[in-house]
């Protein structure tokens, strides 16, 4: 058939020209009862010529196809590919083309198919006429795309695997570096509390450094915990109607002594009758206590700090605003990663706080984000949706 085609259709019907009438009937039959679809079709698409085959291949009748364009027949998405090698082939660039695309069958169930295309020229080169075969690769494209949807979760759940260790060496160096110092202050501080003379006065200052040590040992194992479970997916809050100026006040409360200590200036500012928002009302005040304590704690002497609770129409907004030394452009995106600091030789904590405020305020369906200008402060701004938005 390939020395007919080159031929051409003038070629081909010299070539069957001596052949007797039974061998006709038997090459019809092969292309009949053939296992591949096997179609002959115009320059616009019309089916000339469509084997049993493909007629079970594609769910309709050969009167159906024989009225029909086969590119009614091929998927939306495979159109224009087709179109192009098409073209391609008829503008003789290309001898054929194999490529594989999807038939939409009569019950608009999809298959594929791996299509051969070749065409058959008048004496003066001009298309006659296209050959295609097709073989159907459903069963095959199914078990590929089964195979790379095995490899996939091989993949990720390698690379859940791989994630879970490194948090877990993480923490494990964090437990070893911050957890050593404290629990060496308790040690001495025990063995000087075992001195009988000792002044009451020191014996009390020295149990009051052992009671807040072992407080601060405990927030670090919290922060962990609370860590692990927000990395793990089991991160979990409650759902109540939580009013933001309890929460305002709740910080008002925490922070107003603290702040005169360090002699900064703190405010506090709530927009009247804000709406009510749902979440947690313990989670949110650990939310806004981090990012207030985060301010204060790098905010200096004469500065201010300010909480202000505002309304937007994606929700409630909390902006903590402080006139600290400000942060980095380059530092700004990484600031809610966990366990990173600017400085990683800094004291100032275990770099939680801020990615566990970002848990936090995801689990309430918001956004956090910071802006900052160096030299001149920070403001960290979340937006919760209110009861109403949470329940629609």
């Amino acid at each position: 058939m390939s020395e007919m085609l080159q031929a051409g259709a003038a070629g081909a019907r010299a070539a069957l020209a001596g052949v007797p009438a039974d061998r006709l009937d038997a090459l019809a039959a092969t292309i009949e009862l053939a296992p591949l679809g096997i179609a002959h079709f115009d320059r616009e698409g019309r089916f000339l010529l469509a084997n049993r085959r493909l007629c079970e291949m594609l769910g309709r009748s050969r009167r159906e196809l024989l009225q029909g364009n086969f590119l009614e027949l091929t998927h939306h998405e495979d159109l224009a590919e087709c179109l192009e090698l098409t073209a391609r082939l008829s503008a003789d660039e290309i001898p054929s083309y194999r490529h594989e695309k999807r038939f939409v069958r009569a019950d608009g169930s999809i298959f594929w198919a791996a299509v051969t295309v070749s065409v058959v020229r008048h004496a003066d080169g001009r298309p006659d006429f296209f050959i295609g075969m097709a073989e159907d690769v459903s069963e095959r494209r199914r078990s590929d795309e089964s195979r790379r949807h095995d490899e996939q979760e091989l993949k990720r759940a390698l690379e859940t695997a791989e994630h879970a260790t490194r948090l877990r060496d993480e923490m494990v160096a964090v437990v070893a570096h911050d957890l050593r110092n404290p629990l060496h202050t308790i040690a001495l501080a025990a063995g000087t509390l075992e001195s009988p003379n000792l002044a009451p006065d020191r014996r009390e200052r020295l149990q009051a450094i052992v009671r807040q040590t072992a407080i601060n040992m405990g927030e670090l194992l919290d922060n962990l915990l609370d860590v692990s479970r927000i990395e793990s997916g089991t991160f979990a809050i409650s759902r109540d109607a939580v009013s933001p100026l309890f929460l305002a006040e709740a910080m008002e409360q925490h922070f107003a002594t603290r702040a005169a200590q360090k002699n900064v200036t703190w405010s506090v500012h709530v927009e009247p009758e804000l709406p009510h928002i749902e979440g947690d009302p313990h989670r949110l005040e650990q939310l806004l206590s981090n990012l207030v304590g985060n301010a204060l704690k790098f905010t200096p002497a004469g500065g201010r700090i300010a909480l202000r609770c505002e309304s937007r129409p994606d929700g409630v907004e909390f902006v903590v605003d402080d006139t600290g030394p400000g942060i980095a452009p380059e530092h700004v995106e990484r600031l809610f990663d966990r366990f990173w600091k600017a400085d990683p030789a800094s004291r100032n904590g275990a770099g939680l706080g801020l990615a566990i405020a970002r848990g936090i305020v995801e689990a309430h369906g918001g956004r956090i984000w910071a802006e900052s200008v160096p030299g001149k402060g920070t403001a960290f701004r979340v937006v919760l949706p209110t009861l109403a938005q949470a329940r629609r």
